[in-house]
This record gives structure tokens, C-alpha cells and sequence, in this order.
């Protein structure tokens, strides 16, 4: 025979109160047949006719016959459980007192509640199977008081009836319920006015009271209670009847029960009543709740409660209530139900112990008092973190969310936790941020952290991580994986540190750690990705030693893009000595990356050189060697050129031949860094050459158009460098949208970034407006910003700001913008491309705009600063170091052959030899040598792409013409009048849309004219360059024209 039983929290509130009587737990739990451990396992239950002599063993002690009620006014509803959740999160009061009729069984089996509407009131009327007073006091008293804790405000009673004899002092009742008490009736029961229930609850959440009712149901299903039958069926007609406008169906409702609807017929049968008694039943207490809310017409009711019309319900009504359903309204007052917001905001829990001195002593006192599956979740929690959500811990804990609630209760209530909003993990998911809890004290953590050992931290980190694996879909994304492998990570390591054994690390943790590490380089996070690598070397079996020299080269990578130099140097030399040709490469690339870092060019250089000779290719380091070179691989490459056959190239598969053009590529920058431009050409050609005989690559981009360059600035041929410019950037396009989660392919996409750069930097002036290459470098920069490609972002903006130094740009705005860029490369680890930028463009551009002075010694440093301190001293006319700079030339072409910024120094000093030579009335011959061989070149530029050298070419021969108009030897020449050519230098640099020509040229035109004795003339160019210069803000200039000229002053 079964045993009737109760639900083990019921001796909660007794354990609380029987403290102040100094009761033992111990002695509770022996009255109810109960021992400790069982009590605080989930879900435990005592025998229901031991609760009885629970109470009187509570009222002997105390002394107080009425404990019972005591005990009922000091019960609040979540000390009950899934029934107490369920009635705190409904939306009002009559929801609250209906969810307690539908699972009252779950509380306390073999007892009924039913709640009525009558005429009065809302009767609710308990009935047991063997009635006895103090558990019938009990329950009719937390009736009575629940209303205070659920709507926060108390509530009268009409009346109060007990079928128990009338006591001694009727009046103790009486003072208890303030109401007229009743003894010796036909029910024990109160009576409340119905328009009370409309109060909303000051917890209600409809989503948490969904996931309560989930879990009551589940627990209904598991237990033997057949008097909980009638309560679920009752449940789910009425849920039907709200949510189906009146349809019923019968078989939906056995199938929730887990029955077959003859099952069910039969089921209630055996409990004395039938679905269609149940039915009715349910039909006539929905009737009179629409009734008394009085917001729906009769004819509305009829069809909610599936009458088929109005007509059958009013005789279903009388036959229920002996009244028609308007005489029943006429007799009642509608409740008039309150919006939800509007109800009282619940009490705050007490904080002011977090402000204790003692608080350790405050945390380990408020954890004693739980139970111990409240700590243990408590614990999981403190392994979560500071926060953490409801649904995440049942998870983790395998427990249903509604029990996770009902256990971390009383910790609200100490104030161990409170509860917060938790938003989702993503940003962009479109989801609602999910109902968790906070801890109230970091120390909390710390204390339950501690708690655990070692052994338990690595079980509960494992179960926690493997939970949250089990609920992700594939493809993983990095947001989600992160926190699972997080404590995966964790309990691994421990479980390793306490030599759990290698079963109780998961088999696939490599791979997974390997797999987040790919999804975080994707997002940029590149000291994640190098996190999780470390994770997977330090689970890599001892056996897989080449999996872990992979693993070091792909840290190594990931570091450098993180800008962590230091660290990835350190992973570098990690390195087993033992390892194969291609790894070998590998790391040299990276080392010579780490050099370039630290400012170790000619280290750099050197390194890649050196493993250069581990493939038996040698590159000569003579300058005659490397020219006998050149000129053969130029043979061979003009040999083999086919335009045709260079369209349709196939690709290289072979890793050692992407490798060897990796290295060359690389050698091929440095060596120009490094004023070593036959070098450079010597490994441009030679990649070139590989490409022609095996196959196209992205390398192959940067190769042909590098190749540009060495034609266009070594063989002067134009024709052949714009067929290799062309071929070089289509290649560069196609393989320049490599997907970054592509991480095997990332070095062949900074490939084709840094063809494109060489691109903007030395081929592309060459045939189209200088503001084309600006604009691709826009593009270059944005692209090495998004794959965090420092070095290559460093040389692009070095390089941007030369090139917008000579566009229309005002000075002012170039200048803000340079320093940004400097602040960011110091920032990205770039601090010696910084000084680069600080001491060319950006010095230059604070010259002009008078910020800081220029030298009276100047100095070579290298080449950006060398074209800078060139042009600036033209333009602010230092002739004194101008003798100085011509030394330069040689150079500057050798560390940055091909780029804008050399052809326009050379322009520069030449304008200062014909400047001094007119000033000094002579030309000698070796500066006539100079000046011939330079303006020779720019004639060629000009020819070749007049919209970047018309301008200086035709200034140039201005100067020169004027120069043969002083010179007594030449006062025959042919050459075109000076004023001619001045005019055309202004139209051509009008066309250019430059910076500063324009006005440089209306400056040299002015000079001509002020030495022609048209003082007019003269004076109207001054003015017209003044004007240009202080638009454009070079105020340095203006100032110094001012003070120079007197005819500004006019």
C-alpha cells in the first residue's frame, strides 16, 4: 500500500521558527520520519500524517497551542517550492490561488483545495481524508497571509469556518483572522471579496511562471498522486478554453497527461468522476471569473466556453448557480483589473551586512544556512562567474531551471545573490537579455571558490564546459565556443594538476582549442586565438610533436599580429632544432617580420639571405655580380615574356616554390629599405622568372608588378612596365579577396596587399594622376587595418602622407591626419616607421605651417626624411644647406628607387642649381652636366605620363631658358623665350591640381620679371602666389615672402 506523503519543504518554515525555541533540527526531522540527507536532496518528500505530530511537537515546546497559525502568518509562499514559484511569478491573485488549487496535490497528497465564486466572495475550501485541526490551521492561515507577500498588500477575510469543535477561547481565532470565525461547520474554509484578486503580483513574470508550471507538471507526471490527475486535466481544459476561443479537444488533453484518452476516462473513473464531470466543473469556474472581471458580454462567455450559443450557456449557468448569469452580475460588484505595471515594486533585500568588517565571517555564517544543494548550485555559480543566468546553470547542474530557482531562494533572500538582466553574448543576436542573478559581493566567489577542492573546481569546470558544448549547433561560433572551452580549459588543466587521469580530459579538446583559435584570428582577436593555442600545446600528446611545431609557427604568427613582438619572439625560439625545410622557412619569414619590428633592417636582410642558401639559391652580394645577374635574368625573363600565356599562368601548388617567392618578396622590400636596389631587382626578377616557368600565385602579383618597376626605373621601358603593372594588379584583385578565416592563405593575401602597395608606391605615377595612387593606398590601408598587417599599414601610411603632401589638401588638415598616424603606428608597435613619418612628412608639414623651424645644418638620415628636407628647402628657399642636399641624390635613388617623392627631389635640385647659377650670373660646367641629366629624365616622365611631370619639366626649361638668355654665349640661342614657358608651367600645373606648383611657378615667374624691370608683372605674380601658398597654408611661406619681397608690401 502507498504511502500519502508531503513535500519535504513544507519543514522549512518549521525548521526556521523552531530555532527561536531552540528546537534541533535533528528532533524536526526524527517527528517526520525525514533524516537530513534526504531532506535537503531535491524533490524529497516525508510521510503526510507525520506533519501533524511535526506541529504538535512544535506547539508543545513553544508552549503555544496556535502555533500552527504562527507558523502559517511566517510562511511565505517560495519556502514551499515549485508551488510557491508558481504562485509568486502569476500576473494576480486569483492566478496564484488557481495555480495553488490545480498542484496542491504536489504539496500535501490526499488534500483538495477548491476555490468557487459566489455571491460573497471567492470561497477556497480544503479537504483531506483525515482531517486534523492544526495542519487544516496551518494551510487556512498562509491563505489568509499569502496575499501580503504576493500583491504586498493584506487583504480582509469575510469569514473563516472549521469543521473542528468549537475551543475554550474562540476569540484567539478570531483576533488571528480578524473575522468571524466558525466552528463545527461542513468545511473548514474562508472567504475573501473577490475584487481583491485582481491585485496583480509583485513577481509576476510570465515567462518564469511558464518554465514553474513545466516543472510542476513534471513532477505530477513522475509521482504515483492519482487525486493529481483531476488537478492537471482541470489545468489543461482551462488552458484550452483561454487560448482556443472554446474548443475542447479531448485527446490534446490525455496527450499532455501522458494517457490515452480511454486511459484517462478510466483513470478518473477509479477517482470517483469523469472527464465531462471535470469539464463542467472547470466551464463553471472560468463562467463566474469572466463574469466578476465583467469585461466580456454574455455572449463572449458563451463562445470562450465553447457553448454554440448564447441561449445554451444561460441554462448551463442556472443549472450551476440556481440564478441567471445577469441576475448573478446585477448581485456583484465587476472587478476592475489594474495594469501590471502599476503594481508595487517588491522590497529590497537588506545589504547593509556587505558593509560588515567581518564580512568572510558574514559570507561563511549566510552559506551555513542553506542547505547543502543550495551551496553546491551556489558553487557551479561561483565557477560561472560574477553573473550568471538561470537557464546556464540548470544546464551546467542538469537540473530543471524551476528547481535552480527555487533552491537559490533563500540565497536571494540572505542577500548572497540578487537579481540582475544578463544581455546575450553577441551583439548582434536579436534576443531578449535572460533572467539571471548576481553575486552581491566579490568576496562571495572568493568563499565558495575556496570551498570547493581542487578535484571538485575540475569536475564542475568539465561539467559546466561540457553543457555548454551540448547545447551549441554547428558552426560553432567564437562567442559561444569561448565560454565552453573556457572551463573545459580549466577543469582539464586541474584535473591534470590532481592526476584525475586522462580519461577526464576530453578527446577532442585539441581540436576544439584549435578551432577557436581560427574563429578569434577571424574576429581580430589575436591574443585569444594565441590563448587557446596554448591551451591545445599544453593537452597535445607527447607523440604528436609536429602538431606542436605547427602550433608554435601559428603563435608566432598570431603574435605578431597582436602586436606582441616580444611574445612571439620567445614562441619562436620555442622551436624544436629538429624540424623540416619548410618550417624552417617559415620561421626565418617570421624572424626577419620580428627584426623589421624592432628596427633591425640589415639583421632582417641578412637572416632571409642566409636561409636563401638552404634552398642552393644564392643571391650575389656584389654590386658587379648582382649586375651581371640582373642583365641575365632580364635576358631570360624578355626571352620567355608571352602576354598571352601570362593571362591564363596556372597555380602553384608547390609549397617549397610559395616559399622560395615568399622569401624573395621579402628580400626584394628589405633590399630596397636597405638602399640596395640591384638586390632588389636581382630577387624581383628572379621571382618573376619562377612565376613565368611555374605558375601564378599571389606572389606572383607582387613579382610582375615589381617587375614594372625594375623595367620602368632600370631599363626606362614604359611599354613592358605597363604590360607587367596590368597583369600584376589583376592578379593582385583576384587573389586580394582571400577570406580571413582562411588562415592558411593569409600570408598570400599581405602578398597581393603588398603588390598593390609597390604598385601605389613605384610603378603607378608613372602613367596615371598621382591622386589614383592615393586613392588605391586609401584602399591599401584599410585592407592591412582590417588583417592587422602593421608593417604593411606602417609603409602605406608613410608613403600616403608623402603622396598627399604634393595633392591640394590643405596643410592644416594633412598635418591633424599625420599625426594620427604617427600616434597609431607607435601604438601598433611600429615606433621606427613613426620617426620615419615624424621626421619627413610630418617635420615638413609643421615647417610650413610655422609650427617649428627649419635647421640651418641639415643631416641624412634616410630617404623619407632626405626628399622631405629637399623639398622644404626649396620652398623656404635655405639656400644656405642647398650645396649640402645635391650630395644626397645619390642616395636617395638607391633607398627609394622608383618612388614620386625622388622624382620630385630631383626636380628640386635642379630648380636650386639653376636658382644659384642665375643668381651667380654663370653656369660651370660639371653643374651644367647635373642639371642637363636630370631635366633629361623629368622630360621622359613627362612624355610618359604629363599629368604628374608637364608642370616641373616646363618650369625647368623656363629656368633654363632664362639662364641662356644671361649668359653672354648664349644670348643666340634658340631656345624658347623664358615668359613663354613660364605661362605654359602655370597651365600645366593648373592641370596637375598640386599643392604648391601653381604658386612655385607664379613665384618664378615673379623673380623673372622683377629681373625684366616689369614691376607690375611682377608684383601681380607675387600677390597671385601669396594667394595660392596661404590656401593651401603653408604660412612659413607666406611669411617669407612677405618679408623677402617688397613689392608684397605695396
Amino acid at each position: 500500500m502507498s504511502v500519502i506523503t508531503a513535500s519535504a519543504k513544507l519543514l522549512e518554515p518549521v525548521l526556521q521558527l523552531a530555532q527561536h525555541y531552540r528546537i534541533e533540527p535533528l528532533q524536526v526531522f526524527s517527528y517526520a520520519h525525514l533524516s537530513a540527507e534526504e531532506f535537503t536532496k531535491p524533490g524529497s518528500r516525508f510521510p503526510a500524517r507525520h506533519f501533524n505530530d511535526v506541529l504538535q511537537v512544535l506547539a508543545k515546546t513553544s508552549n503555544n497551542p496556535l502555533i500552527a497559525l504562527t507558523l502559517g502568518e511566517a510562511t511565505q509562499p517560495r519556502l514551499l517550492g515549485s508551488i510557491g514559484f508558481l504562485m509568486s511569478t502569476a500576473p494576480t491573485l486569483e492566478k496564484a490561488y488557481q495555480t495553488l488549487v490545480d498542484y496542491f496535490p504536489l504539496l500535501f497528497e490526499g488534500a483538495v483545495l477548491h476555490m468557487e465564486q459566489t455571491l460573497e466572495g471567492t470561497l477556497l475550501t480544503i479537504d483531506m481524508n483525515s482531517p486534523e485541526l492544526q495542519p487544516i490551521e496551518y494551510f487556512l492561515a498562509c491563505l489568509v497571509n499569502w496575499p501580503r507577500s504576493l500583491t504586498g498588500q493584506q487583504i480582509p477575510v469575510s469569514f473563516v469556518h472549521f469543521t473542528f469543535a468549537k475551543p475554550e477561547t474562540p476569540q484567539d481565532y478570531q483576533r488571528f483572522f480578524a473575522a468571524e470565525v466558525e466552528f463545527d461547520s461542513a468545511s473548514n474554509q474562508i472567504l475573501l471579496p473577490s475584487h481583491y484578486l485582481a491585485h496583480n503580483c509583485l513577481d509576476a513574470n510570465e515567462e518564469m511562471h511558464q518554465l514553474h508550471r513545466e516543472f510542476a507538471d513534471s513532477l505530477l507526471c513522475k509521482s504515483n498522486q492519482q487525486s493529481a490527475l483531476i488537478a492537471q486535466t482541470r489545468h489543461l481544459i482551462r488552458q484550452q478554453l483561454h487560448e482556443g476561443g472554446g474548443t475542447v479537444r479531448r485527446d490534446q488533453v490525455a496527450t499532455s497527461v501522458g494517457l490515452s484518452l480511454r486511459t484517462l476516462q478510466r483513470k478518473l473513473g477509479v477517482l470517483g468522476t469523469s472527464f465531462q464531470d471535470v469539464y463542467d466543473h472547470t466551464r463553471r469556474e472560468v463562467s463566474l471569473q469572466l463574469i466578476q472581471r465583467g469585461q466580456l458580454s454574455f455572449g463572449e462567455v458563451a463562445f470562450q466556453l465553447g457553448f454554440s450559443n448564447q441561449s445554451a450557456f444561460q441554462k448551463a449557468f442556472k443549472r450551476w448557480m440556481g440564478v441567471s448569469p445577469s441576475a448573478y452580475r446585477q448581485q456583484i460588484n465587476p472587478v476592475i483589473f489594474s495594469n501590471p505595471v502599476s503594481a508595487s515594486a517588491p522590497k529590497p533585500t537588506n545589504t547593509t551586512w556587505l558593509e560588515s568588517d567581518d564580512i568572510h565571517d558574514e559570507i561563511q555564517h549566510r552559506i551555513t544556512a542553506l542547505n547543502d544543494f543550495s551551496v553546491e548550485l551556489l558553487e557551479y555559480a561561483a565557477l560561472l562567474g560574477d553573473k550568471f543566468d538561470l537557464v546556464e546553470l540548470g544546464e551546467a547542474t542538469n537540473n530543471p531551471v524551476a528547481r535552480v530557482a527555487i533552491h537559490l531562494w533563500r540565497a536571494e533572500q540572505l542577500g548572497i545573490i540578487h537579481s540582475v538582466a544578463i544581455p546575450p553574448l553577441s551583439k548582434e543576436a536579436e534576443l531578449e537579455d535572460k533572467a539571471g542573478f548576481a553575486f552581491s559581493h566579490a568576496d562571495i566567489r572568493t568563499v565558495l571558490y575556496n570551498r570547493m577542492t581542487e578535484q571538485y573546481q575540475a569536475k564542475r569546470h568539465l561539467c559546466i564546459g561540457q553543457a555548454m558544448l551540448n547545447t551549441l549547433s554547428l558552426p560553432y561560433l567564437f562567442e559561444q565556443i569561448s565560454p565552453a572551452l573556457f572551463h573545459l580549459n580549466q577543469g582539464s588543466r586541474l584535473a591534470i594538476k590532481v592526476d584525475m587521469g586522462s580519461n577526464a580530459i576530453p578527446s577532442n579538446l585539441v581540436a576544439l582549442n584549435i578551432k577557436a583559435a581560427s574563429l578569434a584570428e577571424a574576429q581580430q582577436n589575436y591574443l585569444d586565438a594565441d590563448g587557446f593555442l596554448q591551451h591545445a600545446q599544453h593537452f597535445l600528446p607527447d607523440e604528436e610533436s609536429a602538431d606542436n611545431t605547427q602550433l608554435f609557427l601559428q603563435r608566432t604568427r598570431l603574435l605578431l599580429l597582436g602586436g606582441e613582438v616580444e611574445s612571439a619572439q620567445k614562441a619562436l625560439q620555442e622551436l624544436s632544432v629538429n624540424i623540416n625545410l619548410e618550417e624552417t622557412i617559415n620561421a626565418a619569414l617570421m624572424q626577419a617580420q620580428i627584426y623589421q619590428h624592432n628596427g633591425l633592417h640589415t639583421e632582417s636582410l641578412v637572416h632571409l639571405l642566409n636561409t636563401m642558401s638552404l634552398l642552393e639559391e644564392t643571391l650575389p652580394a656584389d654590386e658587379v655580380q648582382q649586375l651581371s645577374l640582373l642583365l641575365t635574368q632580364l635576358q631570360e625573363i624578355s626571352e620567355r615574356f608571352d602576354a598571352v600565356f601570362m593571362a591564363s599562368m596556372p597555380d602553384i601548388y608547390d609549397q617549397q616554390q610559395l616559399l622560395r617567392l615568399q622569401l624573395l618578396e621579402q628580400i626584394s622590400l628589405l633590399a630596397r629599405q636597405q638602399s640596395e636596389p640591384l638586390l632588389a631587382a636581382c630577387a624581383i626578377s628572379r621571382m618573376t622568372l619562377l612565376s613565368i616557368k611555374y605558375g601564378r600565385s599571389p606572389f606572383t602579383a607582387f613579382a610582375f608588378v615589381s617587375y614594372a618597376w625594375v623595367a620602368s626605373w632600370f631599363c626606362a621601358d614604359y611599354a613592358l612596365a605597363q604590360i607587367f603593372s596590368a597583369q600584376g594588379m589583376q592578379l593582385a584583385n583576384q587573389y586580394g579577396h582571400i577570406s580571413l578565416e582562411d588562415t592558411e592563405k593569409v600570408d598570400q593575401k599581405n602578398a597581393s596587399l603588398s603588390a598593390v602597395l609597390l604598385h601605389s608606391s613605384q610603378v603607378l605615377h608613372w602613367f596615371i594622376p598621382l591622386e589614383t595612387a592615393i586613392s588605391q593606398l586609401q584602399g591599401v590601408d584599410e585592407l592591412a587595418t582590417t588583417h592587422s598587417q602593421w608593417l604593411i599599414q606602417s609603409d602605406c601610411r608613410l608613403l600616403r602622407h608623402q603622396l598627399l603632401f604634393f595633392s591640394a589638401m590643405p596643410l592644416n588638415s594633412q598635418l591633424l591626419i599625420c599625426q594620427e598616424s604617427h600616434n597609431a603606428m607607435v601604438s601598433q608597435g611600429q615606433a621606427f616607421k613613426a620617426t620615419y613619418l615624424g621626421e619627413s612628412t610630418q617635420l615638413l608639414l609643421e615647417q610650413l605651417c610655422s609650427e617649428k623651424p627649419f635647421p640651418v645644418t641639415v643631416k641624412y638620415k634616410h630617404g623619407w626624411q632626405a626628399a622631405s628636407t629637399i623639398i622644404g628647402a626649396l620652398l623656404l628657399d635655405r639656400q644656405s644647406v642647398w650645396p649640402d642636399l645635391y650630395t644626397w641624390e645619390a642616395l636617395l635613388e638607391n633607398e627609394l628607387a622608383g618612388y614620386f617623392c625622388v622624382t620630385e627631389a630631383l626636380f628640386c635640385t635642379a630648380m636650386m642649381r639653376l636658382i644659384q647659377s642665375q643668381q651667380q650670373h654663370t653656369m660651370g660646367r660639371r653643374r651644367r652636366v647635373e642639371i642637363e641629366q636630370i631635366e633629361s629624365r623629368v622630360e621622359l616622365w613627362a612624355r610618359r605620363c604629363p599629368d604628374n611631370f608637364k608642370g616641373q619639366w616646363l618650369l625647368l626649361q623656363a629656368e633654363i631658358a632664362r639662364l641662356a638668355r644671361q649668359s653672354p654665349s648664349d644670348k643666340n640661342s634658340k631656345t624658347e623665350a623664358p615668359a613663354v614657358l613660364f605661362e605654359q608651367a602655370i597651365k600645366a600645373t593648373e592641370v596637375q591640381e598640386f599643392g604648391y606648383h601653381k604658386a612655385f611657378c607664379y613665384e618664378r615667374y615673379a623673380d623673372y620679371l622683377y629681373a625684366q624691370e616689369q614691376t607690375r608683372l611682377a608684383r601681380f605674380c607675387l600677390n597671385e602666389a601669396c594667394y595660392l601658398y596661404q590656401r593651401w597654408g603653408a604660412v612659413e611661406k607666406v611669411k617669407q615672402l612677405r618679408q623677402t619681397h617688397a613689392l608684397l608690401a605695396i
